[in-house]
């Protein structure tokens, strides 16, 4: 576990979203998943 607050682990996971990095997939407002398609896509070839 990473010792951050709610409120900033939910920031970074926003602009990791708004940067691409993750993909939400979902599409729910809560109880989210999150994918990093970068990496998951290594272990799809």
């Amino acid at each position: 576990a990473i010792d951050v607050s709610f409120r900033t682990a939910g920031e970074l996971v926003t602009d990791l979203t708004h940067l691409g990095i993750l993909q939400e997939k979902t599409g729910y407002s809560r109880n989210r998943l999150f994918e990093m398609k970068d990496y998951v896509a290594l272990f799809r070839k």
